[in-house]
C-alpha cells in the first residue's frame, strides 16, 4: 500500500492511494493519513484510481478523516475509484459522507 501527497493547493491536500486498503494496508498508511487530514485545511483529494481493493478497516480510516475534516469545516472527496472500490463505498453508505467524483476539478469544485 502506497500514499503519495502529489501537491497543496489554497488548504487543500491531495493523496494518490495505490495498492490494497486491508489489514496491512491500513497498517502502513494510517499514521500518515491521519497527519495528512490534520495538515489539510479545506479539505483532502483522494485519487483513488489505483486502490484495487477496500476492506472494512479501510473504510473506517477514511470515515475517521471525513469526521476530522468535517469538525474543522472541510471534507474528504474521492476521485476515480476503481469499480470494486466504488461499490464497497457505495454499498456501504460511505458515499453518503464522501463524496466521490469523476475528476480533479470536479473535487475541487465539491470543496467549495
Amino acid at each position: 500500500m502506497e500514499m503519495l501527497e502529489t501537491k497543496q493547493e489554497n488548504g487543500i491536500v491531495f493523496l494518490k492511494l495505490s495498492g490494497r486498503l486491508d489489514l496491512a494496508g491500513v497498517g502502513q498508511v494510517e499514521a500518515a493519513f491521519k497527519s495528512q487530514t490534520n495538515d489539510a485545511q479545506k479539505g483532502l483529494v483522494i485519487d483513488a484510481a489505483e486502490l484495487s481493493f477496500l476492506a472494512s478497516l479501510g473504510m473506517r480510516m477514511l470515515m475517521m478523516g471525513a469526521k476530522a475534516m468535517k469538525a474543522k469545516g472541510g471534507k474528504i472527496v474521492i476521485v476515480n475509484p476503481q469499480e470494486e472500490v466504488e461499490n464497497a463505498l457505495r454499498m456501504s453508505g460511505l458515499d453518503q459522507v464522501i463524496p466521490i467524483v469523476e475528476s480533479e476539478a470536479a473535487a475541487i469544485s465539491e470543496l467549495g
